[in-house]
């Protein structure tokens, strides 16, 4: 049965059977709703979410629900040791979906996980910053092709063992979106959708907020002729923040998750999530009621398909990024980027020394045992220095901002924009920043970053081309709507001839990855330790595994090593008995 040939009567007396709202899911999931709306709103909204899961659950595919099934046997199925996820512009990586279809071999052999897509849902004509600015959360870009060819997409992912992720934009929508247009309007049944303030009530709230692209959008408002007031912009004039203190919101948008959930989405990356909630007086971001929001939604996800997880995005420091998990009582997150390793990672090759590596594990280790990181070192955003603000100084940013955006050394990249008084973000693909084709080193390099990010707890994701060494594209500075976008820099579309040519970069990601599938448990490790050898030249990390050690030994300089006879441990990949320049040695060990 689907859910348009379900019948009212039968979508009723399920939700009126309440057989979906007597599990802990639906427990959790009310009451971090009624801390966030009170008992009051509660009494309608609970019946209400049970009727929009009602019409779900009956229209999900028997397929999807196998899935979820077997799924049951290996809860962490999506964070499996060597099987990477891998992220992409549909556009980019085979121009629409049914192109993508032609490139699953590809990602079979690279043994890929998880198809981790940026944003693929209808967004608005013309300048859409990359797709984030959605016209309808219900249909797909249909440069891409129509929603039935997604689905047909996710099917084919998942025949073979791989999950997708998708972005879901949960902040703001696009101005021309629906929602935007009948608020505008003066709907009654999208009041209060969006927020608009007159001018006082603006300073009143700028005075506490950071300018997110303090160049190309200065300021967190916009003024709209056609009411009179501000409409609160976070990001461009053209997204329209949403105002989640409307509980109606919080229903438009379940309703758009579940939707897709049910079109085979396995995992949402919520998009801007640290600017959900806004309250005076602050910076309106990672508020305490921005967690509730997420409880909710995951919670509600997981009665519909028990197997969906959610990525955060939170491009913060760690301490503002580790509270998207949750807690062991009340999770959030599944997954979260690790944009403080990622970030790091480029600070420690930039300095040849891997000591702020070495801190930004330690951090990394606080998270909550049932999460798990995203580790990666390149993804469609600019590396954000001040991320490092927990466990560098404001001159070692600047240094590294400076070492990039300057091209000096071995880099090639670009400097994005950042708020007053902090340095700039860096922009460029990995091979540039690695400096593949302007030193001897950069492929080494590029290995580097990828053996930590694989070995390290977590899940590893590649960003489509650093498996071939793809380079900047620096054809956006022709293109009138991204020229003054340096993000589109390392944006670029896949060079399949390239890929083609089975070089060395793509075989190390295969080898690699094998490697540490066959070696390392994909359950957390007993003991993680990370610290500096050579004084700091090297990185060495270290996980236990009941009797057994996992030793991976990093070399962040151009000088050769000579490294102690072990005798304990049996070598897995790199040189005998020293560590070549940027080299990486793999070892595997007993506990005696």
């Amino acid at each position: 049965m689907t859910l348009q040939d379900a019948p009212n009567s039968v979508i009723d007396s399920l939700a009126a059977s309440k057989t979906h709202t007597q599990s802990k899911y639906w427990r959790d999931a009310m009451t971090a709703l009624e801390e966030l709306y009170g008992k009051d709103d509660i009494e309608w909204l609970a019946p209400q979410i049970s009727k929009i899961l009602a019409k779900n659950i009956l229209s999900r595919k028997i397929e999807l629900k196998l899935l979820d099934e077997k799924r049951s046997q290996t809860p962490l199925w999506y964070a499996q040791k060597g099987r990477p996820a891998y992220c992409c512009y549909i556009d980019k990586f085979g121009q629409d979906f049914d192109g993508a279809l032609q490139h699953l071999d590809y990602l079979e052999n690279l043994n890929v996980g998880l198809l981790h897509t940026l944003p693929l849902l209808k967004p608005r004509e013309g300048d859409s910053d990359g797709g984030f600015a959605i016209a309808d959360f219900f249909d797909t870009d249909p440069k891409l092709g129509n929603i039935i060819k997604f689905e047909n997409l996710a099917n084919e992912l998942h025949k073979r063992d791989i999950g997708l992720i998708i972005d879901i934009v949960c902040n703001h929508t696009a101005m021309e979106n629906e929602w935007a247009q009948r608020w505008l309007k003066g709907d009654p049944e999208f009041a209060d959708f969006y927020y608009a303030f007159d001018k006082s009530e603006v300073d009143a709230y700028e005075a506490g907020l950071i300018d997110v692209f303090p160049d190309t959008a200065p300021g967190s408002f916009s003024y709209n002729e056609e009411i009179g007031k501000y409409i609160w912009t976070t990001f461009y004039p053209f997204q329209w923040d949403l105002n989640y203190k409307n509980p109606k919101v919080f229903i438009k948008m379940l309703e758009a998750l579940l939707f897709l959930t049910n079109k085979g989405v396995d995992g949402f990356r919520l998009d801007s999530a640290p600017f959900l909630w806004k309250t005076k007086g602050t910076l309106c971001r990672n508020h305490k009621n921005t967690h509730k929001i997420i409880i909710a939604w995951r919670n509600l996800l997981k009665i519909l398909s028990p197997s969906s997880f959610l990525l955060a995005e939170a491009i913060e420091s760690i301490s503002e990024v580790i509270p998207f998990f949750g807690s062991k009582d009340a999770p959030e997150c599944d997954l979260a980027y690790n944009n403080v390793l990622m970030t790091a990672l480029w600070a420690g090759i930039a300095d040849g020394n891997g000591q702020i590596v070495e801190k930004a594990l330690s951090k990394a280790s606080l998270k909550p045992a049932n999460a798990k990181w995203l580790n990666y070192i390149r993804c469609h955003d600019d590396i954000i220095w001040i991320a490092l603000k927990d466990i560098a100084t404001n001159e070692d940013m600047q240094r590294w901002a400076d070492f990039y955006n300057n091209s000096q050394g071995f880099a090639t990249a670009m400097a994005f924009q950042a708020p007053e008084n902090m340095p700039k973000s860096s922009c460029g693909m990995a091979s540039g920043l690695c400096g593949i084709g302007k030193d001897d080193y950069g492929l080494e390099r590029l290995k580097l970053l990828n053996a930590i990010i694989y070995v390290t707890e977590g899940v590893p994701m590649i960003y489509m081309g650093d498996e071939i060494g793809l380079g900047n594209d620096y054809s956006f500075l022709e293109n009138d709507e991204t020229k003054a976008e340096i993000r589109w820099l390392h944006r670029p579309k896949m060079d399949w001839d390239l890929a083609a040519d089975h070089n060395k970069i793509i075989v190390f990601f295969q080898q690699f990855g094998k490697l540490v599938k066959e070696n390392i448990p994909s359950h957390n490790a007993d003991y993680i330790k990370a610290e500096t050898i050579e004084d700091g030249k090297a990185l060495k990390i270290t996980q236990g595994f009941g009797k057994g050690e996992i030793v991976l030994i990093a070399n962040f300089t151009c000088e050769e090593i000579n490294l102690p006879q072990t005798t304990n441990l049996t070598q897995l990949y790199g040189d005998k008995e020293k560590l070549s320049a940027y080299g990486v040695n793999l070892y595997r060990g007993t506990i005696a």
